[in-house]
């Protein structure tokens, strides 16, 4: 029966992992250890995939698109930032929901999961970076703030269930990560830090998303840090998360960056040192790939690492799934009365979404009171290519949402009326060497602004 084992409730989550890890072979055990996990059919465990990109919004076209990175920390309001947390968390438990309820768990499907790989709370120490735009700010103190509600948002939701996460949230990069290619590539880069940097810049936002949101996950960077791969460090991992922070959730890895323990930054001789590594350092999941993982059995027979590091983190995996309400009797957990399907995309969060989008914004000048725009108005120009696009404005790790994307020019044309003789098609100047390009057509091209215009249809 269930009684004593890892299905019945009445036990706590330590005994209940326990139970498993027990009846669970060494090698079911190191295939749970990565993103997109088989079902372990004799026990009873389903199948399920622990990538979902949520940054700002689900990873799904059905789902609201909420500003990108840098807007929600341009809004500086703890009480909206929370209740976008509050918003992303409740649509992914929806579609979540809604999928295991059609017998879909999600197998191999970003975005169709509850363990949500946001928030992205890096900081801007260079506004160079490529990936600027997915953060909350370049201050410590306002991004560990905007973290804290965001992730407390997304995992307690409107706190009406005190046993189950409503969504898991994740901490990422950890730690000190901020170059994209320059001057070398994230996977190769070290970064020189000293004892006061690390934690007077880089980890109070950590510790304010581990410490004070206790969230469910923390995903280790590319990067080195004084030579030593995070994914690899145990200082870093099992020191501080685990010993210092007492910090019970797992950690996943970038994509890949486990096993680039050895392949980037040759921190080890083979891919059996790195799975290793990694695994004794405090690693708990092999995000992307199972390059490293698959050396596990390797690294036990040589006596690397122990079985019992594998069980360990197991158990961190498991725990998370229970704390989501996963194993449980579906009547039990509030959560799972969540498959009204029209609050996604609903008036409620499009409304949110665009107080958000309002807060980020700053006017620093209206000369002559030139806004708001009159509807008297009568010629309105449009410059730039950008006017046009509407994927530019979803930010990254986003998909377009079913109700589509409204340009800057359409947005301009609703706001003005539909008279389209008030708009005239945008021709930007032209610049040589510059390659333009057509809009969701990455292999069209134009050789000059009027062909340019030709094939905008302007």
């Amino acid at each position: 029966g269930l009684k004593g084992g890892f299905f019945d409730w009445t036990l706590s989550l330590d005994e209940r992992v326990e139970a498993l890890a027990k009846q669970a072979t060494l090698a079911e055990q190191i295939d749970q250890l990565q993103n997109n996990v088989p079902a372990i059919v004799r026990l009873g465990i389903s199948s399920y995939n622990w990538l979902n990109d949520d940054e700002h919004g689900v990873h799904q076209h059905h789902a609201t698109s909420f500003p990108n990175g840098c807007a929600l920390g341009a809004m500086w309001d703890k009480k909206v930032m929370y209740e976008v947390g509050q918003a992303v968390g409740q649509e992914a438990r929806i579609t979540y929901n809604n999928n295991v309820d059609r017998g879909n768990r999600g197998k191999g499907q970003n975005g169709a999961g509850i363990t949500m790989y946001a928030p992205n709370m890096n900081l801007v120490r260079d506004p160079r970076w490529g990936r600027a735009q997915e953060v909350y700010s370049e201050d410590p103190t306002l991004s560990g703030y905007l973290t804290y509600y965001f992730v407390h948002g997304s995992q307690v939701g409107n706190e009406s269930d005190p046993k189950y996460m409503q969504a898991a949230a994740c901490c990422k990069h950890y730690a000190a990560y901020d170059v994209e290619s320059n001057p070398i590539d994230r996977f190769h880069f070290s970064a020189t830090v000293d004892s006061r940097n690390m934690w007077e810049t880089y980890m109070p936002v950590f510790r304010s998303c581990v410490q004070s949101g206790q969230a469910a996950h923390v995903m280790c960077s590319y990067n080195a840090i004084n030579g030593v791969p995070t994914c690899g460090d145990p200082k870093l991992l099992n020191g501080i998360l685990r010993d210092q922070w007492k910090w019970p959730g797992f950690v996943v890895s970038d994509y890949d960056a486990w096993a680039q323990i050895y392949e980037t930054h040759n921190y080890c001789p083979n891919m059996t040192c790195a799975a290793a590594v990694g695994l004794n350092a405090g690693m708990d999941q092999e995000g992307g790939g199972t390059r490293a993982i698959n050396q596990l059995q390797a690294a036990i027979d040589s006596h690397m690492t122990s079985p019992e590091a594998v069980a360990m983190a197991f158990k961190r995996l498991f725990r998370v799934r229970l704390e989501l309400g996963m194993h449980d009797p579906p009547t039990m957990v509030e959560w799972n009365y969540l498959t009204n399907d029209s609050i996604i995309e609903g008036k409620d969060h499009l409304a949110l979404a665009r107080d958000a989008a309002r807060k980020a914004m700053t006017l620093y000048r209206n000369e002559n009171k030139t806004l708001p725009l009159s509807k008297d108005i009568k010629k309105v120009a449009v410059i730039g290519l950008g006017a046009s696009m509407g994927p530019l404005l979803l930010g990254n790790y986003a998909v377009p949402p079913d109700h589509g994307i409204p340009t800057i020019l359409e947005g301009i044309q609703m706001a003005l009326g539909e008279d389209p003789s008030k708009f005239k098609g945008q021709c930007s100047q032209w610049e040589n060497n510059t390659d333009y390009f057509v809009s969701g057509e990455g292999g069209v091209s134009s050789w000059g602004p009027e062909d340019c215009c030709r094939l905008c249809g302007l």
